[in-house]
């Protein structure tokens, strides 16, 4: 969550010619309601399902893609190896004030922040990025996105 990944893999898509695919933005066109109204209204569990649905339609698709996950989405157990098994998967990686910085101007968009006051928000993204960090670090690639460019994962990629 606020680590950039739609805004960089929209980008890093233009460069090499995939299109690109938000989950987030897939489901709430699905299930025609906004994230939050999900979390809301069926709760955390019945989003996590979609997504696991979703992914794995997505890998069935034979076309050359940049999928954006949601941020708990490669925490959901077993699905960071299929991740692994169908594409190069990115850890976008950048320092907890950068994801401090976005989540804090936005926190009406961001479900599980709601109600949180601003040392919440701090606190919560240090436990989320301990309790996912392992999963995060099983992808093929980690960069941090204020350090290197969409160009420059664009090249890294084209090594694989």
């Amino acid at each position: 969550m606020g680590s950039g990944k739609t805004t960089f893999g929209k980008e890093l898509g233009r460069i090499i010619n995939f299109s690109f695919v938000d989950t987030d933005e897939l489901i709430e066109q699905e299930l025609k309601k906004s994230i939050t109204q999900i979390f809301t209204g069926e709760g955390e569990s019945f989003f996590r399902k979609a997504e696991i649905n979703l992914i794995k339609d997505l890998i069935h698709i034979n076309a050359d893609q940049v999928i954006a996950t949601g941020g708990g989405m490669p925490a959901i157990p077993g699905l960071i190896t299929l991740l692994n098994l169908n594409g190069i998967t990115v850890y976008l990686k950048p320092s907890l004030k950068t994801i401090y910085k976005r989540l804090t101007s936005d926190k009406e968009n961001r479900p599980l922040l709601k109600g949180m006051t601003n040392k919440e928000i701090y606190s919560f993204i240090r436990q989320i990025n301990r309790d996912r960090g392992d999963f995060y670090k099983q992808a093929k690639i980690t960069i941090n996105p204020e350090k290197v460019s969409p160009d420059k994962l664009a090249e890294i990629l084209f090594t694989f």
